[in-house]
């Protein structure tokens, strides 16, 4: 039982997870091919969570060939109007995952040559030729980012430079008009549409960069509330919104691969126009959040789920997984 397991093992799993991402990430463009992430994220976990159970490396070809064989996700869940299924494709990606590894370990096949087969992954998903994986280092989990903000991807470098362009008004009502340039795939996803300067649900608004401009702008700050009732339909707020045009950028387009940069135009009544430039988000490998700042973004997060002791222990055990002596705690420790 995964639960049974050492924190070594889990460690490593870990790290098998999240190599396991990177490197299909590096090798295919899931975004500009409109796959959900949540597809490479039930792959990963396929790999991480087989380790744990221990299924002998024939096994693991196969839940892996059910996996990618029977739960590919498009991105249209996270298009337009924006539902629930958002924030759960991930975990029930996940969950399909783990299925996957029972039928595996039962003796069960699943389809072979998943990637490069005739009708394998990368063909039927991909626009263009995939490129080898070149495994070895880097280690994709030292790649990877964290949100400092609750909002998506695309929003973390917006959000950063409005704190800091908030300091050039005594008040948004000070403000006229405010220009965001970003590369067009944050513009594609994160504002595609009108739906996303008048979000009707939590889901739409946490997936735009101009209500996340907004907010930041109008409040200082976000927190997860601010993407429910009374804030979603507050006149003064939207209206905000409203004056908040996104822009494509050539600069941002060349330089996405390595960071998502954004350049924001503040335009106060004065006329005096200013503009922060963000590359490195804060949460980025190259501008990583501090301890700190890291425990101040899980208490927001677990508070909803959790009463504070239970987070306080949750957070005290995180802190020191490398002395817990089994995964079965520490999972016990976040059942809300």
């Amino acid at each position: 039982m995964i639960g049974d397991i050492g924190r070594a093992d889990l460690i490593a799993a870990t790290v098998l997870s999240y190599e396991v991402f990177c490197k299909i990430a590096d090798v295919f463009d899931y975004l500009g091919n409109g796959i959900d992430h949540s597809t490479i994220t039930g792959i990963a976990a396929t790999a991480g969570a087989g380790r744990l159970m221990g299924l002998t490396a024939e096994q693991m070809v196969q839940a892996i060939g059910i996996t990618v064989g029977g739960n590919t996700a498009t991105r249209q869940g996270r298009a337009d109007t924006l539902s629930n299924w958002k924030a759960f494709a991930a975990a029930d990606a996940c969950r399909k995952a783990i299925f996957a590894l029972e039928l595996a370990q039962a003796g069960m096949t699943g389809p072979s040559n998943v990637f490069e087969g005739s009708y394998g992954f990368f063909k039927v998903m991909g626009r263009k030729p995939v490129a080898p994986v070149a495994l070895g280092e880097p280690l994709g989990i030292r790649r990877a980012f964290t949100k400092r903000f609750p909002l998506g991807q695309f929003s973390q470098t917006v959000a950063q430079a409005a704190v800091e362009a908030r300091t050039f008004v005594q008040s948004p009502d000070d403000i006229v008009e405010v220009n965001i340039r970003v590369s067009h795939a944050a513009i594609k996803i994160m504002a595609d549409g009108p739906e996303k300067w008048r979000p009707q649900t939590h889901e739409t608004a946490d997936h735009s960069i101009p209500y996340a401009a907004g907010l930041v702008l109008m409040y200082g700050k976000i927190e997860p509330e601010y993407y429910e009732d009374p804030f979603l339909h507050d006149a003064k707020l939207i209206d905000l919104v409203s004056r908040i045009k996104c822009i494509p950028s050539e600069e941002a387009d060349r330089t996405e691969q390595e960071f998502n940069l954004c350049e924001l135009e503040l335009v106060p009544k004065s006329g005096a126009r200013r503009t922060v430039r963000v590359e490195y988000h804060r949460g980025h490998f190259k501008n990583p959040m501090s301890d700190a700042e890291l425990e101040e973004k899980f208490r927001l997060m677990a508070q909803k789920q959790l009463a504070p002791d239970r987070v306080d222990n949750l957070l005290r055990r995180l802190q020191g997984l490398e002395n817990e002596p089994q995964v079965g705690v520490l999972i016990a420790a976040t059942t809300a």
